[in-house]
């Protein structure tokens, strides 16, 4: 649904064009790709183009100059594999020695708890210890999630809490939770191409602690 994408496109916007202090950890993809795809994100290039080096004439100097934005900016990146302790370890340690606003996580069902009974007690405990560091520096933690495929086997496949993969705890733990949602994700060439709402994109605010629960329009 473009998770990853949507969330390079907030830390663009509070790290790359308002200098705020953020950290991404992926556990997903190494340092190279996420930066080919943040640069995709502020340069507007296609992925495609910078992945192989062939950047058409108008693309160059877009390119230079949304690398130097980046190089300017407050945002930093983790990629690997890690543990919770890991995690909380490294967010702790830029706290408190150069200062950070906030953290994204890509995403919260490969982070691992060693000696958890269970797939699901590990995923529990995983969300547990996000809002504790969470409250405890007082930053806001936005944590990726994989969704069950049990959306798929639905007639209507908006994303609904009971979907949230593995783990109920992450949706008692968080403060939002904000579904993606794109109807023509679901469609066939031909249904798209007949289909005036295919390219239509939501986000759905599904749980909110302290708010309404709303459902927005993207660009997609």
């Amino acid at each position: 649904m473009g998770k990853t994408q949507y969330a390079l496109g907030l830390m663009r916007n509070a790290s790359i064009r308002n200098n705020y202090k953020g950290l991404f950890i992926s556990c997903e993809m190494d340092e190279v790709q996420v930066m080919k795809r943040i640069m995709s994100v502020d340069s507007g290039i296609p992925g495609y183009h910078i992945k192989r080096g062939q950047l058409e004439r108008n693309e160059v100097l877009r390119f230079e100059k949304a690398r130097e934005r980046i190089k300017n900016s407050n945002l930093k990146i983790k990629a690997g594999s890690f543990t919770i302790s890991d995690v909380i370890s490294m967010v702790y340690k830029l706290k408190y020695s150069e200062g950070l606003d906030y953290v994204v996580i890509d995403y919260i069902q490969k982070i691992t708890s060693p000696g958890a009974q269970n797939r699901t007690n590990e995923v529990g405990d995983v969300s547990r210890r996000l809002k504790d560091m969470a409250n405890e520096l007082k930053i806001p933690v936005i944590a990726l999630a994989q969704l069950s495929r049990a959306v798929e086997s639905r007639t209507d496949k908006k994303p609904m809490l009971s979907d949230l993969r593995e783990s109920g705890d992450i949706e008692q733990d968080a403060d939002i939770v904000m579904f993606l949602y794109r109807a023509g994700y679901y469609m066939d060439v031909n249904e798209r191409g007949s289909n005036p709402l295919a390219d239509d994109g939501y986000a759905i605010i599904a749980k909110h602690r302290d708010g309404e629960l709303e459902e927005y329009t993207l660009e997609v």
